[in-house]
């Protein structure tokens, strides 16, 4: 019986990277359309932007990272626990 779970998992890395390279060549309103189809098609390829392969977050703009979040310390935290005991 063959291990379907690998080429799902094959499947998912691919696709992920898709996400990563259009999510990396859909900014840069500089560039021209021309110019950045032929670096997203080499990228793809795997000749341009390796980087992009192995990564999870290319940068860190607003864009690609996710929403921020503030947390409390750990100390405030036992604090409040120490509050609801008494």
């Amino acid at each position: 019986m063959k291990n379907l779970s690998r080429a799902y998992n094959r499947h998912m890395k691919h696709v992920k990277f898709i996400k990563r390279v259009k999510k990396w060549f859909s900014t840069g309103g500089e560039r021209w359309d021309g110019e950045r189809n032929f670096y997203m098609n080499l990228t793809l390829k795997g000749k341009h932007h390796t980087f992009l392969k192995t990564t999870g977050r290319p940068c860190n703009c607003d864009m690609c990272t996710y929403l921020k979040y503030e947390r409390k310390s750990k100390g405030e935290i036992k604090k409040i626990i120490m509050e609801g005991l008494e």
